[in-house]
């Protein structure tokens, strides 16, 4: 959950600070903030793949723990 609001406001605000363009051959001042927004979200992204990635891996461990109870009312 955490994951998916840092990408958010992630995205929202590099989109924010990209609009502004810099006067012609000077960097802009917004360049900071928006490198920062990138890393924020790359970091909300993470959060959120990992998130899945954990979800993923209980849900599968649920199963196997499933199919050997029931194999083992099965033999019983």
């Amino acid at each position: 959950m955490i994951g998916a609001l840092l990408f958010t406001i992630g995205i929202v605000v590099a989109l924010i600070s990209a609009a502004k363009l810099p006067a012609t051959g000077t960097v802009s001042d917004m360049l900071p903030l928006y490198m920062s927004a990138v890393a924020l979200s790359l970091v909300g992204l993470l959060l959120l793949r990992c998130s899945c990635l954990e979800k993923k891996k209980m849900l599968n461990m649920s199963i196997i723990l499933f199919l050997g109870l029931l194999s083992y009312w099965k033999n019983y």
